[in-house]
């Protein structure tokens, strides 16, 4: 059963499960029919649909006349509408373009075609598919990832603030999610112009408060209760443990290594650091290694959360962290060249904003596997997702920093 979804989503690529574009019929209305049946036998929440973007006006008729819009809680648009010529479009360029586009001359009124497709299904609509490139003509094609060569943080921005102000008034409006293929590609969005832009944009969407149902569950943070809801009142059901690890330097394992040095050692050291920073002229890449030795916990615990804390005291630039598991034994003696291997993929990765002070990493994942799964604990690696841009670069505590014990890296894990 999913856990803490928000809903369900449904999708096809093949253009003829969804309807048959000659024929202008729905053959498969049956078969979905029994699909979101289905689906609604097992889970209770919102179950929804996502189509593609159209351009040409069979393609809008048969998708706004659907039947299988009655089988789901809303509509969800991949919104991949073709804007603008220009590699470059402007912001008010963008906003006319949502009114009438300007590729292949087609003059598409997609705000238009939106709200009838809500005011014909009845249903509220989400963008499920939303974004574009940072790269020149990236409004133009906003569905391919090597549109151009040309890098422009701007075009992406603009797009965004483009729907902005067309749709986030409209009460058909559901909201979107941003569209991302990995960390790399040119529709990430974490760093860019583009970030604030989307923040802004959640600020104008304010959801329904959700009322509790029976059988719900509810996490209290203040008093580590979990609880449940019978329909009528919360019911506490177990308290959490927490376990504090906040080592000092004798016991405490922690370093970096740098990509310009290889030799290099920084056992003792008060700081860690992770990024790029120019060195001379050159790229010395930054990554950090932490363990934390956690058999102090009782065994069969059962790992609720945990939390790696580091004090950042320097920081110039918002970034992605990814957190890998390490796979080989290891000192504070290690360098670039005898890093431990580590996991193809990382755990997890992380937003990190511009600011100073404790940063939180989500590790349940690392001290599930140590613990529960028995996994050997050799710690975990910190890195930056893009180490190729220059001066991107954060500098944390570690355990040997003595000038404020209170900073150096700790972890908190709630178990039961």
């Amino acid at each position: 059963m999913p856990y803490n979804v928000w809903c369900f989503n449904v999708a096809s690529n093949l253009g003829y499960i969804e309807y048959d574009f000659d024929a202008k019929t729905y053959p498969f209305t049956k078969q979905w029919e029994e699909l979101f049946a289905f689906i609604r036998s097992r889970y209770k929440e919102k179950v929804i649909y996502r189509t593609n973007y159209w351009y040409e006006n069979q393609s809008r008729d048969l998708k706004k006349n659907n039947p299988l819009w009655n089988f789901v809680d809303f509509v969800s648009i991949d919104t991949w509408f073709e804007l603008d010529n220009n590699p470059s479009p402007s912001l008010n360029d963008l906003v006319a373009d949502l009114f009438s586009t300007k590729v292949y001359n087609r003059k598409q009124n997609v705000y238009q075609e939106i709200k009838d497709l809500a005011t014909r299904t009845g249903k509220p609509i989400f963008f499920g598919g939303f974004g574009c490139p940072s790269l020149d003509y990236g409004p133009k094609f906003p569905w391919d990832v090597v549109v151009s060569s040309v890098y422009n943080e701007d075009v992406q921005a603009n797009l965004f603030k483009a729907y902005q102000q067309v749709f986030s008034n409209e009460s058909f409006f559901l909201g979107f999610s941003v569209w991302t293929i990995n960390s790399q590609d040119s529709y990430k969005v974490i760093g860019k112009k583009v970030e604030p832009v989307i923040r802004s944009f959640f600020g104008n969407l304010t959801p329904d408060p959700t009322e509790p149902r029976q059988g719900d569950f509810h996490y209290d943070s203040s008093t580590r209760t979990i609880r449940y809801y019978n329909g009528s009142d919360y019911i506490d059901i177990v308290t959490l443990q927490s376990l504090i690890l906040h080592p000092d330097g004798a016991t405490g394992k922690d370093t970096m290594i740098v990509s310009k040095y290889e030799q290099a050692r920084y056992p003792n050291n008060p700081s860690l650091k992770v990024g790029t920073v120019t060195d001379s002229g050159d790229n010395a890449v930054y990554r950090m290694f932490l363990a934390f030795d956690v058999s102090q916990l009782p065994p069969g615990a059962q790992i609720f959360s945990a939390s790696l804390e580091l004090y950042c005291y320097s920081n110039f630039t918002s970034n992605e962290i990814e957190l890998y598991e390490v796979v080989e034994n290891w000192s504070e003696n290690v360098n670039w060249a005898t890093a431990p291997a580590t996991l193809a993929q990382p755990t997890s990765t992380q937003f990190v904003d511009v600011t100073k002070g404790w940063k939180s990493f989500d590790i349940t994942a690392f001290v599930h596997r140590w613990h529960s799964e028995g996994s050997s604990n050799q710690g975990l690696m910190m890195k930056l997702v893009d180490e190729s841009i220059p001066d991107q670069s954060k500098y944390f505590r570690s355990s040997d920093y003595t000038t404020d014990p209170a900073q150096r890296p700790k972890v908190t894990i709630l178990y039961v």
